[in-house]
């Protein structure tokens, strides 16, 4: 199943309201911002995007709003290390790639990547998923 992805007001007060979330008009901005297409951001790049067409918002505002989106199941959080923690509105299961010279996170083709030899779980646990970041730098780096 294809995930859709709203852009207009319209689409992202009514995507807030089945996901249990009161549509302020910061939290309808920000989620015009991010839920519109497939993309991963960091909360300053969100931030910084929002700054850019005048929305008002603080960082505070962004951040808490971030988490209770990703609380509520519209964003997916990708921690790369203690300092870098994206927001994916991908839903979908996939994997990634994360490019460290750039900072740039992209998906990865799942139907690429073959996991085999999971360790056995402890008694009564079961998989709820399995994320997989591959970490590379550009070859000019080195």
């Amino acid at each position: 199943m294809q995930q859709h992805y709203p852009s207009s007001t319209r689409e992202v007060t009514a995507t807030l309201k089945a996901h249990g979330i009161s549509p302020t008009r910061q939290r309808v901005e920000l989620g015009r911002l991010i839920l519109s297409r497939p993309q991963h951001l960091t909360a300053d790049a969100l931030y910084d995007m929002a700054r850019a067409r005048n929305a008002p918002v603080s960082r505070a505002t962004v951040y808490n709003t971030l988490r209770l989106f990703s609380g509520q199941g519209l964003l997916n959080e990708v921690v790369i290390d203690a300092n870098a923690k994206y927001f994916d509105s991908n839903l979908q299961p996939h994997q990634h790639l994360f490019n460290t010279t750039t900072g740039e996170l992209t998906d990865l083709d799942s139907n690429k990547l073959l996991v085999t030899g999971i360790p056995k779980l402890p008694r009564n646990a079961h998989i709820e998923g399995i994320d997989i970041v591959i970490r590379y730098s550009d070859a000019a780096e080195h």
